[in-house]
């Protein structure tokens, strides 16, 4: 489709309109998108898998060239990892010594030049991003980064809403979501919300976008889309800003969430409570980007003080997931499961919740050792210990189980996986008088005899929080 050349790993320009980086605002230097894509795009994993088995030259990155410049379309992140291979001394500073550690130690070669293949213009290249970050196992864009995708599209680039699957009605909700991604980390929140929308990807962009799209959220936000501006207020500039502002901290701090805003209904309740009925619709309409504009230069506002009195006796959460429990990962389907659980109570949904546990444990460990560069690894330690035994290879297409994939993780002890991670391990394997054991786990799944308590799920998420931070919110490597 296109021709494929050899080039410089240090002539290849990074991207500064990638999806990934939407987040960034303004003009950045080559240095902010690496720390940026270091930051939030685990390219240390990338770094770490390329030192350990080589540059598989068989996914060529996409480069077009813009201004005498040879851009990097598809494929950033791996030629970020090249690059703070080749030369430490690029990453910022405090992870120069991880990356020069682990390029001295490395076990493959790193090339300096890589084919690639050169494109046209970025037109050419937008049916193969869709293809490839919504429907491939690569690493899959999330929501506000496909939005800020498709929205750059139709505005920059002159696409029909078709184009990118999009009808007239949701490309009017992808400008709409579009911009609230730029305004969430321009709002001045209170500190203990501020690292959340600092980083939209760790934020519920989608419950907010419900909330804003409503029928009662348009009429009590006096909100309309816009193709040009994403949306614009006729409340006064003001008023708005802090309405949004304290959506925005209920959402971050759990005080509601997709399943208390689940309908129309239930919006409408909440926005009045917040005041918001009434009011004289102003005589011009503000759009998002004066509240970007304006935020530039805001700093946080303390958190709110609330008022506490003194507990005489500890009491049990209700709900499984402890409050304020991280979830950092790019997956859809996990952060859906986890919002769900954070949503159900243990006293009215034991059962699912013992199902969803466990379907989220699955799914969790099995992203961290895909995203690690384990996963291929594991396979064949599987498939070698069946042959070793005789037994028929397995296919390809069956998953490894969750036993399977501890085991590994217990037997082989990734760099980034600590003595804590390792007894949780081992004691979730071992049956327990006080919390369940992952037979326990599978007997509820399949087992109609078997049901689990509310305590014992308590017990058991308790007893695997290390095994649950290492593959819900993973902390790279220094």
């Amino acid at each position: 489709m296109w021709d494929h050349k050899t080039r410089s790993v240090s002539r290849l320009w990074l991207d500064p309109s990638n999806p990934r980086l939407a987040v960034l605002s303004g003009s950045h230097s080559q240095s902010d998108l690496l720390a940026e894509l270091i930051q939030h795009e685990d390219v240390k994993g990338i770094a770490k898998s390329i030192a350990k088995h080589g540059y598989f030259s068989a996914e060529v990155p996409v480069v077009t060239q813009e201004d005498s410049k040879t851009v990097v379309i598809e494929g950033n992140r791996r030629v970020a990892a090249l690059k703070l291979l080749l030369d430490p001394s690029r990453a910022p500073q405090q992870h120069r010594r991880w990356f020069q550690k682990l390029a001295d130690g490395a076990a493959a070669e790193i090339p300096e030049k890589i084919t690639v293949a050169i494109a046209e213009s970025r037109r050419d290249v937008v049916l193969y991003q869709v293809e490839r970050h919504t429907k491939s196992p690569t690493k899959p864009w999330n929501r506000a980064m496909y939005r800020a995708f498709q929205v750059a599209l139709l505005r920059e680039q002159g696409y029909e809403p078709g184009d990118v699957r999009l009808t007239d009605a949701t490309a009017a909700q992808a400008h709409l979501e579009a911009a609230l991604y730029q305004v969430l980390p321009a709002l001045p929140v209170a500190s203990d919300v501020a690292t959340k929308t600092s980083n939209p990807r760790t934020f519920p962009l989608s419950t907010l976008a419900r909330i804003a799209s409503s029928k009662s959220g348009r009429k009590l936000l006096k909100l309309e889309t816009s193709d040009e501006h994403g949306f614009v207020t006729w409340m006064s500039q003001e008023r708005f800003e802090a309405a949004l502002t304290r959506v925005v901290e209920d959402l971050a701090r759990g005080d509601q969430d997709s399943r208390s805003l689940n309908a129309d209904a239930s919006i409408d309740g909440y926005l009045r409570s917040l005041g918001l009925a009434g009011g004289r619709r102003a005589k011009a309409a503000t759009p998002a980007a004066a509240f970007i504009d304006r935020a530039s230069v805001e700093t946080p506002r303390p958190a709110r003080k609330r008022t506490r009195t003194r507990a005489v006796k500890k009491t049990k959460r209700t709900k499984l997931v402890p409050p304020g429990f991280p979830c950092d990962v790019a997956n859809d389907r996990i952060e859906k499961i986890f919002d769900e659980l954070k949503g159900l109570k243990l006293v009215d949904f034991e059962n699912a919740i013992g199902v969803l546990f466990r379907t989220l444990l699955d799914c969790g460990v099995s992203h961290y050792l895909r995203e690690g560069g384990h996963h291929a690894q594991l396979r064949r330690d599987l498939a070698a210990a069946k042959t070793k035994k005789g037994g028929t290879p397995r296919r390809r297409n069956v998953h490894p189980t969750l036993n399977e994939m501890l085991t590994w993780i217990e037997n082989n002890s990734p760099a980034d996986v600590d003595a804590r991670v390792l007894q949780a391990i081992r004691n979730f394997k071992t049956k327990s008088a006080k919390s369940l054991c992952l037979e326990d786990l599978n007997q509820i799944v399949h087992n109609e005899y078997v049901a689990p308590g509310a305590d014992e799920l308590r017990r058991t998420w308790d007893s695997l929080d290390a095994l649950l931070r290492l593959v819900l919110s993973p902390v790279l490597e220094e």
